[in-house]
């Protein structure tokens, strides 16, 4: 009889080291808090940063602006603007807009840069190996067009401008 009290007092007492009944020591809780709390800041900082990336930038160059406003007035539904990394193209400004549903890219360059001489000469923009077919005016350029199934009335529009 002492041997099953010893026993089951040995299954009790491994039971009860093995259990987390949510106490521990200061040391214990300090760190699982500073634990969660990190992990609570990496997440805020992600959610920070996505909302950054998700901004919807207005055109603030009146040159952009300008030629949203004649896609207007030639009867154009002009929707929202989407950011775009203008700078993988070499622009100083540019972004993606909907135009009668679907979006179309614009982007505005510094005269004479090496981006937008590319694009008016050849019609492309070399981007690490990858063509990038684009139309010039001035200096604005039109990307992702192609496909548009107004493409033929963008591009007059674009080039009326």
């Amino acid at each position: 009889m002492k041997k099953m009290l010893a026993t089951a007092a040995a299954i009790l007492f491994v039971f009860a080291a093995c259990s987390n009944d949510g106490t521990g020591t200061v040391e214990e809780d300090a760190t699982n808090e500073a634990v969660v709390n990190d992990n609570q800041n990496h997440a805020n900082a992600n959610n920070d940063e996505t909302d950054e990336e998700e901004e919807v930038p207005e055109a603030v160059d009146d040159e952009l602006q300008a030629i949203l406003d004649h896609f207007e007035g030639d009867g154009f539904d002009v929707g929202e603007q989407a950011f775009k990394a203008y700078e993988m193209v070499g622009a100083v400004d540019g972004f993606g807009v909907d135009v009668n549903g679907e979006e179309i890219e614009l982007y505005l360059y510094d005269e004479g840069s090496e981006e937008l001489e590319e694009l008016r000469s050849e019609g492309q923009f070399d981007m690490d190996g990858f063509p990038i077919p684009g139309e010039v005016n001035g200096n604005i350029a039109l990307m992702s067009h192609e496909e548009h199934p107004d493409q033929s009335e963008i591009l007059s529009t674009f080039h009326d401008f």
